[in-house]
């Protein structure tokens, strides 16, 4: 049967992803040599390996294997196996492409996984660079005029605010409202008020205006700079 041909290679790849993330948390090159025959001799082939499994996962439209294959990068990234530039690169290619596909479903599995990454996160700059790819997320969906995506980046907004401010990061959090309020400013600069006020009305609903005491008819100024890219 069709769906049990579809299951079974998904559950496949899923694993074969684990793998390979697996081996190389692991570091053992008599691990890596197990794949010396499909000519991955060293822990950089494996790793370009992953990432084609990945760009796959990504294109196939299958919102579980892209999670499993995020999960992957993540917990690759945390073990410093590999640095955040190229996280960061990664996230925020498949976050513009998921928005240019209007792919709802995959644009939430990159945003919740990227979230609960950041949750992990102490360093103020990690944290920054992290903001700076909402933003650069925030800027397609704007563009694209793909507002599922917009309320999506508001709601992940509004719970980083209740994190840090739980966690009593408030240098983060300073960081996180200059976005906001950086977001809202942008969305209306090709005079579409209506834009700014559904955003502006998405904070509300995500109960995360309280940190920029706006209001629909509230004027909004920023140095843009903040958070340039």
């Amino acid at each position: 049967m069709a769906v049990k041909r579809f299951m079974k290679e998904r559950s496949e790849r899923a694993a074969l992803i684990d793998e390979v993330k697996d081996i190389l948390l692991d570091g053992s090159p008599k691990k890596i040599s197990k794949y010396r025959k499909f000519g991955l001799e060293t822990a950089n082939g494996l790793l370009k390996f992953l990432m084609s499994l990945g760009n796959t996962a990504f294109h196939s439209g299958d919102p579980e294997l892209t999670g499993r294959f995020l999960g992957a990068l993540f917990e690759l990234a945390a073990s410093g196996v590999i640095d955040e530039n190229t996280l960061m690169g990664r996230i925020r290619e498949y976050g513009l492409r998921a928005i240019h596909r209007f792919d709802y479903d995959s644009f939430a599995v990159i945003l919740d996984g990227f979230l609960k990454y950041i949750y992990c996160l102490r360093e103020t700059v990690s944290v920054i660079m992290c903001l700076k790819i909402l933003k650069k997320l925030f800027s397609g969906a704007v563009s694209e005029g793909y507002e599922a995506g917009m309320v999506k980046l508001v709601n992940v907004c509004a719970e980083l605010d209740e994190h840090f401010e739980k966690e009593g990061l408030h240098v983060n959090r300073f960081y996180l409202r200059n976005l906001i309020i950086s977001l809202v400013y942008f969305a209306g600069l090709d005079g579409d008020e209506s834009l700014r006020s559904r955003i502006v009305a998405a904070l509300m609903h995500a109960r995360a205006d309280s940190i920029l005491g706006l209001g629909v008819a509230s004027p909004v100024s920023v140095d843009a700079r903040v958070f340039s890219v």
